[in-house]
């Protein structure tokens, strides 16, 4: 298997997208009511899509939602989410 590294052509690093990390804090009880609608056969799939859902909700760009944590803490559900903005660094911001 690993005979296919020698293959890869790695075409170097490119900066063409902001990342920014959002942390929610949601009442564990209704975080889970809610991700039981995104068929939840894991953990990351239903939490990025309730990350989504909720920044679509407020009316902030939502990016393109990557990998999100999450950890319980008392009656909380902590949810850090990584979010990326896809720009043509060519572009004047």
């Amino acid at each position: 298997m690993a005979d296919i590294f020698s293959h890869v052509e790695d075409l170097g690093p490119v900066e063409n997208v902001r990342v920014v990390h959002r942390w929610l804090r949601v009442p564990r009880e209704q975080y889970y009511q809610q991700v039981v609608n995104y068929d939840p056969t894991d953990f990351e799939v239903p939490a990025q899509l309730f990350v989504r859902d909720y920044i679509t909700w407020k009316g902030d760009d939502p990016g393109i939602v990557g990998m999100v944590r999450g950890w319980e803490e008392n009656d909380w559900v902590l949810l850090d989410a990584t979010l990326r903005y896809p720009h043509n660094p060519e572009e004047k911001e």
